[in-house]
C-alpha cells in the first residue's frame, strides 16, 4: 500500500504532474533528489496520519517500517563517506538496527558506497516535515494548501522552496 503512496499517489506521479505545470522553468525540467524522494517518502507518513490503513496496526508497522529503512539509509550514508564506516558496518546496521535480512542488508550497505545521496530520502522528508509545521503554524486545516503550494514549484532544492514560501531572503538551513 504505502508503495503505491510513494510512488503514485500523492508521491512520484503527483509530484511530476506539478512539475510540468510549474511555473519556472526550472521547476518544469529540474526535480531534484531530496525533493522528489523526500516527498514521497513524506507522503507515506502523510497518508497514515491522514487515516490510510484505517488505524490497522499491521499497516502502520509497514509504514514504520519503511521510514526505518530510509533513516538506516541516512545513517549508513554519512557513516560510510564522513565516519569511517566500513560496508561491513553498514550491513550489519541494516541487520541489526533496520531489521533487514541478510540479502537486503547487503545490498542496501552496498548502494551506500555509490548513491551517497540516498540519504536524501530522510533529509528531504524531515526538511519538508519542518517546511510544513513553520508554514501551517502547526493548523492541519492548512495542509492542503501546503501541499499545493510546495508542489507548485516543482522540485527545486527544498531550501530554495522554503525561501519563496516563508518570504525569506535567501536559503538557511532548516535543521
Amino acid at each position: 500500500m504505502f508503495t503505491s503512496v510513494h510512488e503514485v499517489w500523492p508521491g512520484h506521479f503527483l509530484n511530476f504532474l506539478h512539475s510540468n505545470r510549474a511555473e519556472s522553468i526550472f521547476g518544469k525540467l529540474f526535480v531534484g533528489y531530496a525533493f522528489a524522494e523526500g516527498w514521497a517518502h513524506y507522503t507515506e507518513e502523510m497518508m497514515w496520519d491522514a487515516g490510510l490503513g484505517e488505524g490497522d496496526l499491521e499497516t502502520h508497522i509497514g509504514q514504520l517500517s519503511n521510514a526505518l529503512l530510509r533513516n538506516c539509509r541516512y545513517l549508513s550514508a554519512i557513516g560510510l563517506h564522513t565516519k569511517g564506516m566500513t560496508v561491513a558496518d553498514s550491513e550489519k546496521l541494516f541487520k541489526e538496527q533496520c531489521y533487514q535480512d541478510e540479502g537486503n542488508a547487503r545490498q542496501q550497505a552496498a548502494r551506500g558506497t555509490y548513491d551517497p545521496l540516498y540519504l536524501n530520502y530522510t533529509m528531504g522528508k524531515l526538511m519538508i516535515r519542518k517546511l510544513r509545521e513553520d508554514w501551517t503554524k502547526g493548523d492541519r486545516t492548512k495542509w492542503k494548501a501546503f501541499h499545493d503550494e510546495f508542489l507548485s514549484y516543482g522540485g527545486p532544492p527544498i531550501p530554495m522552496v522554503r525561501a519563496a514560501m516563508m518570504k525569506e531572503a535567501a536559503p538557511k538551513a532548516v535543521f
